[in-house]
């Protein structure tokens, strides 16, 4: 009977351990889950926080967020371009009112209903445009993508503009007008009045009051109430012989 109680411990602890360590996992589970959201949640808050600050102090970074804030609008102007060849590849144009992408053919919008200009491309000139070196197509001298293959093009940094320093205009300096300095006005300095100062007033100081101390009254202490205290007499009887001490009827 006592093997069966004990086995039946030992399963209980058992099962006890093991609901402990399913409890564990699965809290270590929560958390890791928990840590994963909020850094997720941080993430996205980086990034509202970047992209607060490009719509409205862009203008004014410097530094390290000033070339930050140039390789977004670079990377917005390369989209644009690639979502426009993109739709050249479609046959599909975006509609001028509502943005949405509508094919080139269409002459009105079938979101929002408005007209569709045709833009019809200009003919290059001769000798004006670029010529792609992928495809030898002639493009537009400011055409960033070849419209044919699709080929980028290197950024050539334009020319600086030269003009010519304007030679400053010269003017005659004018005469300065002289005139005779006014004599000064001397004016006789006014003699100070003198006045006889008062001599002050001297007053004999009042001697101080003397008054003689009155002498302390002294006064006999009183004597304290003396009582005569009454000691009763006790007799003890003693032996009449040695002198010892008797009790009471020995």
């Amino acid at each position: 009977m006592a093997f069966f109680d004990e086995m039946d411990r030992k399963l209980s602890q058992f099962g006890q351990s093991v609901s402990n360590k399913s409890r564990e996992v699965s809290e270590g589970m929560r958390l890791s889950s928990a840590i994963k959201a909020e850094e997720e949640k941080q993430n996205n808050l980086y990034r509202e926080v970047g992209k607060y600050y490009f719509e409205n102090c862009a203008a004014n970074a410097e530094g390290q967020l000033k070339v930050l804030c140039d390789q977004i609008v670079a990377s917005m102007e390369l989209t644009s371009q690639y979502k426009q060849q993109q739709n050249v590849l479609k046959g599909m144009v975006s509609c001028p009112n509502c943005g949405a992408q509508i094919s080139a053919n269409s002459g009105f919008c079938n979101v929002c209903g408005s007209k569709i200009e045709k833009q019809v491309s200009p003919a290059p000139q001769p000798g004006a445009g670029k010529i792609c070196p992928k495809c030898q197509k002639t493009v537009e001298a400011d055409a960033l993508f070849c419209t044919f293959c699709g080929n980028q093009f290197e950024a050539q940094p334009a020319a600086p503009a030269y003009e010519e320093p304007a030679a400053p205009a010269y003017e005659e300096p004018a005469t300065p007008a002289y005139e005779e300095p006014a004599a000064p006005v001397y004016e006789e300095p006014a003699a100070p009045a003198y006045e006889e100062s008062a001599a002050p007033a001297y007053e004999e100081p009042a001697a101080p009051a003397y008054e003689e101390p009155a002498a302390p009254v002294y006064e006999e202490p009183a004597a304290p109430a003396y009582e005569e205290v009454h000691i009763p007499e006790v007799t003890v009887p003693t032996c009449v012989k040695c002198g010892a001490v008797l009790e009471e009827g020995q």
